[in-house]
């Protein structure tokens, strides 16, 4: 996109976003992110999904404040 005004760019932001609050992630493609930083940061998350839930429940999110 070279447009980030237009009605296609705006609704592609809108449908990202919404994917991101409906499953609480997303995943880009072709974004030339180094595979070893990929894989930390996978390690990383599975170290606290690891964790105790009282711990991960003083992350909740429980507003609209999704950035």
């Amino acid at each position: 996109m070279t447009d980030r005004e237009s009605a296609g760019a705006r609704e592609a932001g809108r449908l990202f976003a919404q994917a991101a609050k409906d499953y609480g992630f997303v995943t880009v493609r072709n974004h030339g992110i180094d595979a070893e930083l990929i894989a930390k940061v996978v390690q990383q998350a599975d170290l606290f999904f690891n964790t105790d839930q009282d711990y991960r429940n003083q992350f909740i999110v429980d507003n609209e404040d999704y950035g």
